[in-house]
């Protein structure tokens, strides 16, 4: 979807969800109850015991700070301090940083590409940053000066650090990311067990994928498998109208409208763009259905993004559940193993016992051919990640925790080994509703100066920044 046009349904839709949530508060709860280690198993994250101490993450955004480190080493802070502007002679480039709070990066590109009138492809980023939380990445945009980028002030994001330059900042150029986190626990955390933990972590965890690859229904990796089988209206069908107990009530009440109605294209557009925003990917999918009825296969090239989130969650799923049983076996895995979408059969012998288990044809890169998108090939994944701890400390609202990461791995990855996580409102009675500054406490720099200027985005999460995340 054009991202101005994203960007507007947002905006619309922002009323509507708080008209609903005014006169029916009880849709925003859960579809059911679920523990946060029934999602780890469900996405085949097998081997974390169910008896760590309760953590709650992101109850307010400075709680999860994240910022990117360069190719050169060189972090891209929260602080709003800027560096004098590089005056090269090509300035058809603006590099600066992106500060975003409490919003994902897609929906934040999408921000900055409105504000200056911009088709998404001169904004250019190295990579996705997470939602519930404060974060700093490197863009380029193309077009703007730094005149006009200092004189625009855009929602829960602020530009910094600009310079001059030539070409454009594409996904995977970064060196890492540095991690400053607030772990809130139910009683003041101990500084020796933390010391202890820590140690044991800095040799390395499993490089599990983590939640945020399997969609905000954790059902992504069960689209994936069908598209394994070749099961294509299948796809389709539970893509649009499957719900589970880690969704919102707002969300399956339509989905199950939407269910009854099924096959009556006009009337599933109907009820789909009551929350356009929401269930853009749907209607996309759907709008194509109401002109080709049968084409299920076209139904996903219309939404390519997510039919190839699913695939990969898929493999994701295979990948963790290949892990686990190291980990439960305690054996230290090879240094890497192979992503498991490959034409290359010994790439595919260790998941063997799931692929049979759900009955995936050995050709099954035949049933991916339609999507022309994919690129399979022989590639591996790190087993181990390391986290380069800086400092720790047990506090009384619960643990702080600075670390840096390579790129491509979770700070959740880390933290599931550590706590059993909580994260979305209403919080738990237990979680202490303070504010904090956890970089000033840990020595990595501070949120004050951006929480004075910007105080009204350091609340908690709103509705609108819940459908955000998803």
């Amino acid at each position: 979807m054009d991202q101005h046009r994203s960007y507007q349904l947002w905006i619309k839709e922002q009323e509507t969800m708080k008209e609903l949530k005014a006169a029916r508060p009880e849709l925003f709860e859960y579809a059911g109850a679920f523990t946060h280690h029934d999602i780890l198993q469900f996405i085949g994250i097998t081997s974390i015991p169910p008896n760590l101490p309760d953590g709650y993450i992101r109850f307010r955004p400075e709680d999860f700070i994240v910022e990117e480190i360069d190719p050169q080493q060189h972090v891209h802070t929260i602080d709003l301090s800027s560096t004098t502007p590089v005056q090269q002679e090509d300035q058809r480039t603006l590099f600066c940083d992106m500060i975003k709070i409490g919003i994902a990066t897609p929906a934040a590109l999408d921000r900055v590409a409105n504000a200056f009138h911009l088709e998404p492809r001169f904004i250019g980023s190295a990579g996705l940053k997470d939602a519930g939380a404060i974060t700093c990445q490197r863009i380029s945009i193309r077009g703007v000066t730094i005149e006009q980028a200092q004189a625009t002030a855009i929602e829960s994001i602020v530009l910094k650090n600009f310079s001059y330059g030539s070409g454009a900042i594409a996904p995977g150029q970064l060196g890492g990311n540095r991690f400053t986190l607030t772990i809130r626990t139910a009683s003041p955390y101990n500084q020796q067990l933390l010391d202890e933990q820590v140690r044991e972590l800095s040799k390395g965890v499993m490089n599990f994928y983590g939640t945020q690859r399997f969609g905000h229904r954790f059902l992504a990796h069960h689209f994936g498998r069908l598209l394994f089988q070749g099961h294509y209206e299948t796809v389709v069908s539970d893509f649009l109208t499957s719900t589970n107990a880690t969704e919102r009530r707002f969300r399956s009440e339509i989905r199950g409208r939407v269910k009854a109605c099924y096959g009556q294209w006009d009337e599933a557009e109907k009820i789909f763009a009551e929350l356009p925003y929401t269930f853009q990917n749907e209607l996309r999918a759907v709008r194509f259905l109401k002109d080709h009825p049968t084409d299920w296969i076209g139904a996903m090239m219309a939404i390519q993004d997510q039919t190839r989130m699913w695939i990969y969650s898929y493999t994701s799923w295979l990948t963790n559940m290949l892990l686990s049983t190291y980990a439960l076996k305690k054996q230290p895995p090879p240094a890497t193993i192979p992503i498991p979408m490959s034409p290359v059969a010994t790439d595919m012998e260790p998941y063997r016992q799931w692929l049979e288990q759900d009955t995936i044809p050995n050709d099954f890169l035949q049933k991916l051919r339609p999507f022309a998108f994919l690129r399979p090939g022989s590639r591996q994944l790190q087993s181990v990640i390391v986290p380069n701890f800086h400092t720790a400390i047990a506090h009384d609202l619960g643990a702080l925790l600075s670390f840096d990461l390579r790129p491509g791995a979770y700070a959740t990855t880390v933290l599931i080994n550590l706590f059993t996580l909580h994260s979305g409102q209403p919080a738990p009675s237990w979680v202490k509703d303070l504010p904090i500054d956890a970089p000033k406490i840990l020595g990595t720099g501070s949120v004050d100066e951006l929480r004075t200027t910007y105080e009204k985005f350091f609340m908690k999460k709103t509705v609108s920044e819940v459908e955000l995340e998803a």
